[in-house]
């Protein structure tokens, strides 16, 4: 341990960040991916390996390297796991052989209990992955998650472990909220989000819709909001895909955002009038955001009320 100079810190040349998943992943850094229970956040992860060991883009838009992926999983049983990886495989066109992805499930791992040279150590160094999906942290460790000293234990014992040329990307829960996450949403104590390098929040916003922000990156902009779909193939795969827009919606209350909604499915099916419970159907709001969401298109002027649970479009 030294001491620097300012001279000697600005004279040396900053290397160019590397990614393993371009501006969403770091070589040798920490990621957390919050996001609601149902919110994809399982599905996201497995996919984001799976493009990871393919060397394909994260949504089209995010280069992967091809690398080997380990996938820690105290959340959920094989059988749930082999059919997310069935689904997504045929969504991604890719085969399963050779694939360098290798699951640990329902091991018991501990991250706060791990020891230097001990069993995950060995795996590391014999399995040589460079990145460590962790699904979910509330079930790899027996501290108490508001405790800002049992969280700093799990990251005390994961970074001498990034030496071994790895990168972690731990999957977390987040705080009951209406709006777009942001890092403070991700439960218990504060030192999860201290501790990322980058953290990535999943939101569902309706029925196959979802959000992905980034409301910390602490190694360079962070990259804007956008809005991702879940699409279901003919021959029963799962696509993950960009949708094609940002979320301008990530400022808007939730009953804004299902007012945009409710606009988005006039202009899709052409609609001139339309049902209450035909918008239900087909949007994952909760009944009083959708009626205000139709209450507040009424006073923009888009809709009229005609009758209880009917309504027509203003042309």
């Amino acid at each position: 341990m030294g001491i620097k100079m300012v001279s000697q810190i600005l004279s040396e040349e900053i290397k160019p960040i590397d990614w393993l998943v371009k501006d969403l992943i770091p070589e040798k850094g920490i990621t957390i991916l919050g996001g609601d229970v149902g919110s994809l956040k399982t599905y996201f992860s497995i996919y984001l390996g799976l493009c990871c060991v393919s060397g394909k883009k994260v949504l089209d838009i995010f280069e992967a390297k091809k690398i080997k992926v380990l996938y820690i999983d105290e959340e959920n049983r094989e059988r749930t796991i082999k059919d997310r990886l069935k689904k997504l495989l045929k969504g991604l066109n890719i085969k399963e052989e050779n694939l360098q992805m290798g699951f640990l499930i329902s091991s018991g791992m501990k991250l706060d209990k791990i020891k230097k040279g001990g069993k995950l150590e060995k795996m590391i160094i014999n399995f040589k992955p460079n990145l460590i999906i962790v699904d979910s942290m509330v079930r790899v460790f027996d501290g108490e998650e508001n405790s800002s000293s049992d969280v700093k234990k799990i990251f005390d014992k994961i970074k001498p472990l990034i030496e071994h040329d790895t990168s972690w990307l731990l999957l977390h829960h987040t705080r009951k909220t209406n709006t777009i996450k942001v890092k403070d949403d991700l439960r218990g104590s504060s030192d999860f989000g201290a501790f990322a390098d980058i953290i990535l929040m999943i939101n569902k916003v309706e029925k196959n819709a979802y959000t992905l922000n980034q409301p910390k990156n602490r190694l360079q902009q962070a990259t804007e909001p956008i809005k991702i779909n879940v699409v279901d193939t003919n021959d029963g795969g799962l696509k993950i895909i960009y949708s094609g827009e940002g979320i301008k919606k990530a400022s808007m209350s939730i009953n804004e955002r299902c007012a945009e909604s409710i606009i988005e499915r006039i202009k899709k099916e052409n609609l001139k009038s339309f049902k209450t419970k035909d918008i239900e159907k087909v949007l994952d709001y909760k009944h009083n955001a959708i009626n205000n969401g139709l209450s507040f298109l009424v006073i923009k002027g888009v809709l009229k009320h005609i009758s209880k649970g009917y309504w027509e479009v203003i042309t």
